[in-house]
């Protein structure tokens, strides 16, 4: 099971990337404040290069990788992020010539949304309830590991985001 770092007592951004809890938390917290779709387009993204990187292209990985496009980088996807020109172009000649579709069609827009996240809402995770509660959840001298009280996130069927007021545990489901 992963702790944040004792040393520092803060979980950095990378941390909270990788701690399935940390990522959790930060997940909800993105929920709240609309916010969620970078976090969901980073994840799909990097999913989609392993995979890519694994099975090369496939039609299914291309799929996918048009499936991508159409909910977060078209204008007026259901889970826009906001990209600039140069990333969202990029991404998009791949929509109009399934031959562009290559490993790192997505790299630059998936920094950008990593970026947004770190500048711009991360400060804001650092700052709020749900960063407390899952901070305070550690005590460096503690061997257990402890339960988080935070909402789950995951994605459903229906492509929505739900949050559910329930524990962490092994049994969930939960993004990593």
């Amino acid at each position: 099971s992963y702790r944040p770092s004792s040393k520092y007592k803060e979980s950095n951004f990378r941390e909270v990337l990788q701690n399935p809890a940390a990522f959790n938390a930060f997940a909800v917290y993105l929920g709240t404040e609309l916010s969620l779709e970078n976090l969901e387009f980073y994840e799909a993204a990097k999913e989609w290069k392993e995979a890519f990187t694994t099975n090369g292209s496939s039609p299914e990985i291309q799929e996918k990788a048009i499936a991508i496009i159409k909910k977060y980088v078209v204008s007026w996807a259901p889970r826009e992020v906001n990209l600039s020109y140069k990333a969202k172009q990029k991404v998009l000649e791949a929509l109009t010539d399934s031959t562009r579709i290559e490993s790192g069609m997505f790299d630059i827009a998936a920094l950008e949304a990593k970026q947004l996240m770190y500048t711009d809402s991360f400060p804001r995770f650092k700052r709020s309830s749900l960063y407390k509660a899952y901070m305070n959840s550690f005590a460096p001298e503690d061997e257990e590991d402890l339960a988080i009280e935070l909402p789950v996130w995951r994605t459903c069927d229906y492509n929505f985001i739900c949050c559910r007021g329930e524990s962490i545990s092994d049994d969930e489901e939960t993004v990593s």
